[in-house]
C-alpha cells in the first residue's frame, strides 16, 4: 500500500510559484534602486512595443475603407530600365473594354495650385476616371461622385476635396459644395 506525506499534498506548482514571487517582492525591497530601473524599463518596453504595435496593426494589417479590399489591385506597367510607369489613357481604354479585370478605374496622382491671389496653396492631388468610386465601393461624405460625361475631352472640369483639406481651407463649409474654387490659375 501506499501512503502520502502532508507535504505531497495541495499544488507544489502554485506553492512553488508563490514562494517565488515572495522571494522576488523581499529582493526588490532590499534594493529600491535596482527595484525602480527594473521598473521604469518594463514599462517603457511595455510602451514601446505596444506603440509599435498600434502602428504596425494599423498600417500593415488593417483592412482597407473599400468594399472587398480583397478583390483591389494595382496595375502599372514596368519599362525596360526597371521602372514603374502608368498606363497611357488609349492603353487604359482599351484594358477597360478589353481586359481581364471585372471592374477598372485610372488615377495619377499630381501636385496642383489651389486658389489664386492672396492665399495660393500648393496641394498634393490625383486626376483619376469617373468611376473610381464605384470600382471602390465608396461615395463622398457630401456631394457627390464624378460622371461619365465629365471624364470625356473638353468637358468641364470638377473638383473633390479630401475631408482633410475641405476642414482646413474651406473650414468645413458646406456650401463649398457646387461653388467654384481656382486650380492651377482655372475655375
Amino acid at each position: 500500500m501506499v501512503t502520502f506525506s502532508d507535504s505531497r499534498r495541495g499544488l507544489p506548482l502554485l506553492d512553488t510559484v508563490l514562494q517565488d514571487f515572495r522571494f522576488g517582492l523581499r529582493s526588490l525591497r532590499k534594493a529600491p534602486g535596482f527595484s525602480f530601473i527594473a521598473i521604469a524599463t518594463l514599462a517603457l518596453g511595455i510602451g514601446a512595443n505596444t506603440a509599435m504595435f498600434s502602428v504596425i496593426n494599423k498600417v500593415l494589417f488593417a483592412r482597407l475603407p473599400f468594399a472587398d479590399p480583397d478583390r483591389v489591385v494595382y496595375v502599372a506597367q514596368k519599362q525596360a530600365n526597371g521602372a514603374f510607369n502608368v498606363f497611357s489613357v488609349p492603353d487604359f481604354l482599351e484594358w477597360r473594354q478589353s481586359g481581364p479585370l471585372v471592374k477598372m478605374a485610372a488615377f495619377r496622382p499630381a501636385g496642383y495650385t489651389l486658389g489664386a491671389g492672396d492665399r495660393p496653396e500648393r496641394i498634393q492631388g490625383a486626376s483619376f476616371s469617373y468611376d473610381t468610386f464605384y470600382v471602390l465601393g465608396v461615395s463622398p461624405a457630401i456631394g457627390r461622385a464624378f460622371t461619365e460625361d465629365e471624364d470625356k475631352p473638353g468637358a468641364g472640369k470638377c473638383v473633390l476635396l479630401s475631408d482633410t483639406l475641405w476642414k482646413t481651407r474651406f473650414e468645413s463649409n458646406r456650401e463649398v459644395v457646387g461653388s467654384s474654387v481656382d486650380i492651377d490659375g482655372s475655375p
